[in-house]
């Protein structure tokens, strides 16, 4: 009998990771429907096909944080009048993401129907210790701290690091329903996007419009490299909530890099293996990471790529692939970048090794995941 796997994906999610593991359950056998905002349907058609769409109507974008974590709390509880048509003929759901908004209905449908298997992916641990906003970080730290009490119920859960994977049994989750399934790249579309490399932009950042992610320490760093290169160009692609790109934006031009630094919005497709293989310089300065997904695909485009020194890299990068500086140096980081510009070192040959590495496959992470769900 064919399985049917319902995508719990209240949120946005990642459309393009979703998609290429979608395409490999679906040759597999495996039926597919999904449960999201609208908006984003015609995103997943655009990437897939036979799939059955539940659709979370009255969303909206969220200006700030605040409004975010009510937008998709509100989502949660309209998701509820959906529960018939989620459950109907359901074999497994599937949450996107450990978040609390994409585990509420997941555990209820698994609480009340112990017949369905329940898959989660967990990807990040949330810390009071974050930059930020104070009520901010203590609402998403407590909602932290719920989501790992829901996940006790989950039949499997997906960790993309050993260092997740301690967190969760040091939570009281059995080792057993745990699975490391790691990270991807896309090789073949950066293969592609590296045969017609060509000068783009100086640096480059891709990642989430947040402060976590470093993006104000972007606009210092960026001031001390064009003390020296004063026609230095940095791109940033991506997005975050309005009220962070509108602080982005002022800092740019308070510190007067409007010429320097130009602003994207969110990059997807190809067109971001474009831009990650066109820029000399990859720079990214979050300060907290549980694995760095943009990061890897930079290294492995064969760019040169700084970043603050934090435990998630030491399992990925072995062998020199990236430049790291200590949490929060931003001068030591700025004078690696110059460093850099300087000697016009810009090939990251150990970075194109990994390229080629069976370990960040996305046909090895969905077939890990679909054992989880076939085999029971």
């Amino acid at each position: 009998m064919k399985k049917t796997v319902c995508i719990y994906n209240v949120g946005v999610g990642n459309t393009e990771l979703l998609a290429t593991k979608i395409a490999y359950w679906q040759k597999r056998g495996i039926k597919v429907k999904i449960v999201c905002p609208t908006a984003i349907v015609p995103q997943f058609k655009k990437l897939t096909k036979d799939i059955t769409f539940i659709t979370i109507p009255f969303c909206r974008i969220a200006k700030n944080k605040f409004i975010l974590i009510g937008e998709l709390l509100k989502r949660s509880l309209i998701t509820v009048f959906f529960i018939p048509p989620i459950i109907k003929k359901t074999d497994v759901i599937y949450s996107i993401s450990s978040v609390l908004d994409a585990l509420l209905i997941p555990f209820l449908i698994k609480f009340f129907n112990r017949r369905i298997i329940w898959v989660a992916v967990f990807d990040n641990e949330v810390s009071m210790r974050r930059s930020g906003n104070f009520l901010i970080r203590l609402l998403a730290y407590l909602f932290y701290q719920l989501s790992c009490l829901l996940l006790r119920k989950a039949d499997k859960i997906f960790v993309i690091s050993e260092e997740l994977k301690s967190a969760l049994i040091k939570k009281g989750i059995k080792k057993e329903r745990i699975v490391l399934t790691g990270n991807a790249v896309d090789a073949v579309k950066i293969k592609k996007a590296i045969s017609i490399k060509e000068h783009w932009c100086d640096g480059l950042f891709l990642g989430r419009i947040d402060e976590a992610k470093g993006v104000f320490d972007l606009v210092k760093i960026c001031q001390s490299v064009t003390k020296k290169y004063s026609d230095f160009t940095l791109w940033i692609a991506g997005s975050g909530d309005q009220s962070t790109e509108h602080k982005l934006v002022e800092k740019i031009k308070r510190a007067k890099l409007s010429k320097n630094i130009k602003l994207l919005g969110y990059v997807a497709g190809f067109k971001k293996f474009r831009l990650l293989a066109n820029t000399n310089l990859f720079l990214f300065p979050s300060r907290r990471e549980s694995f760095g997904v943009a990061l890897l695909e930079a290294v492995c485009s064969g760019v040169k790529a700084v970043a603050y020194d934090l435990p998630a890299y030491k399992d990925i990068y072995r062998h020199n692939e990236l430049i790291t500086v200590s949490l929060g140096d931003i001068s030591g980081f700025s004078k690696a970048v110059i460093n850099l510009l300087d000697k016009k070192d810009f090939k990251n040959t150990n970075g194109l090794r990994l390229l080629n590495s069976p370990k960040y496959r996305y046909s090895r992470i969905s077939q890990l995941e679909l054992n989880s769900f076939i085999k029971r």
